[in-house]
């Protein structure tokens, strides 16, 4: 057998089967945990500083991987991520934007970080997912994701006060004031349950509701930043 044959036609399934993402183009990567529901069985409601604490941790370890990392966004079991390869002509995307490197080392690596950082013996894991988006759509899907917590986080607040049968078929304004009427309110909860956490390039946490502007100016910051590096 001539092995030399071989080997190019098994790798010519393996390309068959390989994507890349349009290089000069953002990507956005999207960690999502497995069956959270049964891992945050035995949590505490409404809020597990752990869940949050370990899903932060594994953000930051991840993002500190990434070629090219402009911001990433932290909710509930999930973690979004934004890398470019703008910074200049010559700046290289991470792993080639080889979708199947993108999705596999994202998601071990936030897997590890997240177990490590875990105070309990159950191991996590976790999927992931990555696009390319046009330039200026990128924050719009933080916006997105962000007012997408927003919401969960009403509900699990409310999940903690009411009965599902209480709450079924009730609209987010009738659920503040249902809130209201048991002294407890939304708008006062720690702005990192509130509004999610938001991981900058070096780590540096924000966790305020931001706007289309805020979140361009930090993309525009963290690649004049690598700009600076190149040259």
């Amino acid at each position: 057998m001539n092995t030399r044959t071989l080997g190019n036609r098994i790798k010519r399934y393996e390309s068959a089967s390989s994507h890349t993402l349009t290089p000069r183009t953002p990507v956005m990567i999207r960690v999502d945990g497995r069956a959270f529901h049964t891992f945050t069985r035995r949590c505490e409601r409404p809020f597990d500083h752990h869940v949050v604490d370990s899903m932060v941790e594994a953000a930051r370890y991840t993002a500190a991987d990434m070629a090219g990392f402009r911001l990433a966004y932290v909710q509930s079991d999930e973690a979004t991520f934004l890398i470019d390869d703008l910074a200049s002509l010559q700046s290289q995307p991470w792993f080639g934007n080889k979708v199947h490197k993108l999705v596999s080392l994202s998601a071990s690596l936030f897997t590890a970080a997240f177990n490590r950082a875990w105070p309990g013996d159950e191991l996590a894991t976790f999927d992931s997912r990555a696009f390319s988006i046009p330039r200026e759509d990128a924050p719009n899907a933080f916006i997105w994701r962000q007012r997408d917590w927003e919401r969960n986080s009403l509900q699990m607040l409310a999940r903690a006060h009411f009965s599902h049968r209480a709450l079924a078929g009730r609209k987010h304004p009738e659920i503040h004031e249902m809130l209201h009427g048991v002294g407890v309110n939304w708008a006062n909860l720690d702005p990192q349950l509130k509004n999610g956490t938001f991981v900058l390039p070096g780590g540096e946490l924000r966790f305020e509701r931001v706007d289309y502007a805020t979140l361009e100016g930090w993309i525009d910051a963290a690649r004049d930043r690598d700009v600076e590096a190149v040259a």
